[in-house]
């Protein structure tokens, strides 16, 4: 779940949190693992507003999701 997490924060350009429960974190279980993905360059947005969590902001940004 945790790639498929990731797909969609490249897809939307938005944050992804991915939040772990007790059970799981003491559980044991075979792990498949994927080839590595490339890097993405490092490029910073336009306009950090992006970034920012306020109510006010939101509803301005909100017509382009």
């Amino acid at each position: 779940m945790v790639h498929y997490g990731f797909e969609l924060s490249e897809r939307y350009k938005i944050p992804v949190m991915l939040r772990i429960t007790t059970r799981l974190a003491h559980s044991r279980a075979g792990v498949k693992r994927r080839d590595p993905r490339k890097k993405n360059e490092l490029k910073l947005p336009k306009t950090s507003v992006q970034f920012v969590l306020l109510p006010a902001i939101a509803r301005k940004r909100y017509h382009i999701f």
